[in-house]
């Protein structure tokens, strides 16, 4: 069984039907529905997606409650949801610092070193140009 890791684009793009990418992402999460594999997310994913959700331009806008409702329905009862601590987030800024870039890479940087440390085969996104800068192609999947 394989152990992957999801960011907040597979996330995002897995909600909204109206996402280009929407059944590809959702396609991960029935794998795991299945029994083909076992996904984790990091902690801050959660609140990441539910961010996203709520300031997207959708029309009727999505209510929080609707977000949140989404959210537990969809990616908790289907993840499994890493802690982040301390450590986890001086990692996050060390694997920045030791590309060169800080700014908002450091919050991709958090989802790597939480998919590294939870053993992971690959973390799946929707923007692997970014990611692959903090962890190798072979381990950074586009749906």
């Amino acid at each position: 069984m394989n152990l992957w890791a999801l960011d907040t684009s597979v996330l995002v793009a897995s909600l909204l039907r109206r996402h280009p990418a929407h059944d590809r992402c959702q396609d991960l999460l029935r794998r795991a529905e299945a029994g083909d594999s076992t996904l984790v997310i990091c902690a801050h994913a959660v609140a990441e997606t539910f961010s996203v959700l709520c300031r997207l331009p959708l029309s009727p806008p999505l209510t929080a409650s609707a977000a949140e409702t989404l959210i537990e329905r969809e990616v908790v009862a289907r993840c499994r949801i890493l802690p982040v601590d301390g450590d986890l987030e001086r990692q996050a800024v060390r694997a920045c610092v030791t590309i060169g870039r800080g700014g908002g890479l450091v919050h991709d940087a958090l989802h790597v070193v939480c998919a590294r440390q939870a053993g992971a085969a690959a973390l799946w996104t929707l923007n692997q140009r970014d990611f692959v800068a903090l962890w190798d192609a072979d381990h950074v999947r586009t749906p």
